[in-house]
């Protein structure tokens, strides 16, 4: 789960779509976990 945490993380980073801290960031890559939306 981490590599693909961070693999999602650098992705989004790259496309400048990040503006939440960390938490947040970590809260919403869990939700899509969660839905099960790897497509990302």
């Amino acid at each position: 789960k981490l590599y693909e945490y961070v693999d999602w993380y650098n992705h989004e980073r790259r496309h400048g779509s990040i503006n939440a801290t960390p938490v947040e960031r970590l809260a919403e890559y869990a939700k899509r976990m969660e839905n099960g939306d790897n497509a990302v």
